[in-house]
């Protein structure tokens, strides 16, 4: 390591042995473009047995698909990388971008959020900006920021894109929503939070509108075979009086079939589970 690139980022792999921990790792990209100034490899992180998924979300090249060449002509577009371990030894195993964009991935930030689990790796894009719904949409450029999640999968030592994941309905409107903030991931289930979203609807799969800016919300994805399907629109079942910049998704994790997603401005001064909501302290959070 140096002092050469200032904000590049890097990733290191700690193994435990009985009751000592070791640095087995310092992980750098392979390939990048003509500089990784800025790039912030590091900003999230996943591991699932012998391989490691880092993302890179202000990484700046316009390539797609998987092993693509770096360039630097998409600024902040974002980029994700698989790491495997042989034996004690760690090496890249893939470089991943999006399949599908619209006609730019500049500010995308693909690889804000990953999470894996066995073969299958899903990055958020919160900076995305399609007005596209539903599995596979065609993406475009029509709502700012609004937000994707990419799905890959491994067959052998090799990587693709299985799904491009937008929400199945919406308000008014995706723009601003950062649908991608974060991904989980359970086996065959996948949950996405969006914290600028804006629905004022409460529970599950509600009807979704423009109501409640930055209220939050979550999504959960399941896979049958190859294909992927929203299976459910999240939103808390007890509010206060608003739910008005909550920003619920915020954080989510998922295992089995259990989904859990944080709400860090969330005003309830009540304690303990299944209290009632108020809005008597202010950003206090909340987790449903």
């Amino acid at each position: 390591p140096n002092e050469n690139s200032v904000a590049s980022g890097a990733a290191y792999i700690f193994q435990r042995g009985g009751a000592k921990w070791t640095q087995q790792a310092y992980l750098k990209p392979a390939a990048f473009g003509t500089t990784m100034a800025a790039d912030q490899f590091g900003t999230s992180v996943g591991i699932a047995g012998d391989t490691v998924v880092v993302g890179a979300p202000f990484e700046d090249s316009s390539t797609t698909d998987v092993n693509s060449i770096p360039n630097e002509n998409s600024n902040d577009s974002g980029a994700v990388f698989i790491f495997v371990k042989n034996g004690s030894t760690w090496s890249q195993q893939a470089y991943l971008k999006p399949t599908l964009i619209g006609t730019i991935q500049a500010n995308d930030n693909f690889g804000y959020s990953v999470a894996i689990s066995a073969d299958t790796v899903v990055a958020g894009s919160p900076g995305e900006s399609s007005s596209s719904l539903g599995i596979n949409g065609v993406p475009n450029e029509n709502a700012s920021f609004s937000g994707a999640a990419s799905i890959f999968v491994r067959t052998g030592t090799t990587w693709r894109q299985q799904a491009y994941l937008k929400p199945a309905a919406v308000g008014s409107t995706q723009t601003g929503d950062t649908f991608g903030h974060t991904v989980a991931i359970a086996g065959d289930l996948v949950a996405v939070g969006a914290i600028g979203e804006s629905s004022s609807s409460t529970g599950i799969n509600s009807i979704p509108n423009e109501s409640a800016f930055q209220a939050g919300s979550a999504y959960v994805f399941v896979r049958n075979a190859a294909t992927w399907s929203q299976q459910a629109y999240l939103k808390p079942a007890l509010i206060g009086s608003t739910q008005l910049g909550d920003q619920f998704g915020f954080s989510v994790a998922a295992s089995g079939n259990t989904v859990v997603a944080g709400a860090p401005y969330e005003d309830g001064s009540s304690t303990g589970v299944n209290s009632a909501a108020n809005e008597n302290d202010s950003s206090s959070g909340a987790v449903s």
